[in-house]
């Protein structure tokens, strides 16, 4: 995709659902080699960023497969020339979107049984004896919200180093400038607080 220019790129992209004049005519034979190349890219970034979510790495990359050849979807680009940038943040917020349904998934089966029933017995009872303990699913539910919430921080991190204004990053991940702030603001925090360690005498 490097060799291809970023408006060439989204051109493609866009023939996909664009009927040719000629229905006898091929769709453009590079489709095939930009969708492959979005998806070897973000298997690195699954693989490099959010291990604990591989499960759904396959699942995500369907989904936002689809999303990328969506008209709706490719409208909202605004500028050509950032569509890796809009693409890994769509894959990326389509990996969380599944991470979040498995959470609720686990918090409604929680929630399963009468006013008198032990959750942790309900489901012990009536979950498949190979399958995942509460326990393990409570751990499970805790590492996604920690890797969704390390994921969201270091987007906001890369974009802001870009020099992308807060209301433009917020588009890209979905939030609202005010927490795309407090983010950022957190992180000043934390540093200035590492620094002063380093800054303190020993003994």
């Amino acid at each position: 995709m490097s060799s291809t220019a970023p408006e060439e790129v989204v051109a493609i992209l866009r023939s996909a659902s664009t009927p040719p004049r000629d229905p006898r005519l091929p769709r453009d034979p590079r489709l095939d080699d930009v969708l492959e190349a979005f998806r070897s890219q973000w298997r690195r970034i699954a693989r490099r960023k959010c291990p604990g979510l591989l499960e759904d790495v396959d699942d995500a990359i369907q989904n936002a497969s689809l999303k990328l050849l969506s008209p709706p979807k490719l409208a909202t680009l605004k500028d050509p020339t950032r569509i890796e940038t809009w693409a890994r943040t769509l894959f990326l917020n389509t990996l969380l979107d599944l991470a979040a349904d498995r959470q609720r998934e686990f918090s409604r089966r929680a929630t399963l049984g009468g006013p008198g029933d032990d959750p942790e017995e309900f489901l012990r009872d009536r979950l498949p004896s190979t399958g995942p303990s509460l326990e393990e699913e409570v751990v499970h539910r805790e590492r996604a919200r920690f890797v969704i919430e390390w994921i969201k921080e270091f987007e906001i991190m890369q974009l802001k180093s870009r020099g992308l204004p807060d209301k433009e990053i917020a588009d890209l991940l979905g939030l609202t400038p005010n927490a795309v702030r407090q983010q950022l603001k957190r992180r000043r925090e934390d540093l200035k607080r590492a620094l002063g360690k380093l800054e303190e005498p020993d003994g």
